[in-house]
């Protein structure tokens, strides 16, 4: 082999391995690059996670504040119909005095031993007498309750529907109208028993120079308004 042969050679060698060496550092620097760049999406996956997490909490929080304003319009609103409503409560109470001013100057009573509105008061259901007065305060007082144990039979079933559809405490309307809601007193002119069970009343209401002609019968031992004489 002479001398230009060999230097051939080594030049082949020399791009041989120039070239593979170059390809290598080439390699070598698109594998750091690849690194490098998975390294900064990785980085910036977390970045996105974070803000998405942030952002949540700022969403939570936009919720809890609109909630928060919600509730504060709600309760503005409330006080609102509270105060409403207790101005049309005296405005009642005003035109229910003018209606009756019996209340503050008591009218002279035809029958002097009559018990005067004022004097009403629960008596129970064990005389006819005290089931009338408890039948009167009850009506008086506007307590649906205590009105509805005063009654039985005919008078019962009168006012069922009458109550069936209001909601617990509330009176039916017209009561208000009512000469037994608008008398001054009332006095028993009349008791005549129909039987140990039965006994019929006349009753005077003061202030409405009108007579009640009640039948009352015992129930369980107690007297109730149960019918109307005709």
């Amino acid at each position: 082999m002479n001398r230009s042969q060999l230097v051939g050679i080594v030049a082949v060698l020399g791009l041989i391995f120039g070239g593979y060496w170059t390809q290598r550092r080439a390699q070598q620097n698109l594998a750091a690059e690849m690194k490098a760049t998975q390294a900064a999406l990785t980085e910036l996956a977390a970045r996105v996670a974070d803000q998405q997490e942030a952002w949540q909490r700022l969403s939570d929080e936009l919720e809890k504040t609109r909630r928060l304003n919600s509730a504060s319009d709600e309760s503005s609103e409330a006080r609102r119909l509270r105060s409403d409503l207790a101005n049309l409560n005296r405005r009642l109470e005003k035109l229910e005095a003018a209606s009756l001013p019996a209340k503050l100057s008591p009218e002279p009573l035809v029958y002097a031993d009559s018990i005067r509105r004022a004097d009403y008061a629960f008596g129970g259901y064990d005389s006819p007498e005290s089931a009338m007065q408890s039948v009167l305060w009850a009506i008086t007082q506007l307590n649906p309750r205590a009105f509805w144990d005063s009654l039985t039979g005919n008078v019962a079933a009168s006012f069922a529907d009458s109550f069936k559809d209001l909601p617990e405490g509330v009176m039916p309307g017209g009561f208000k109208n009512g000469a037994m809601y608008r008398a001054t007193g009332f006095r028993i002119l009349e008791e005549a028993p129909v039987s140990e069970d039965e006994v019929r009343l006349k009753v005077f209401l003061e202030g409405q120079n009108h007579i009640l002609k009640l039948v009352l019968k015992k129930v369980s031992g107690q007297w109730k308004w149960a019918d109307n004489q005709l």
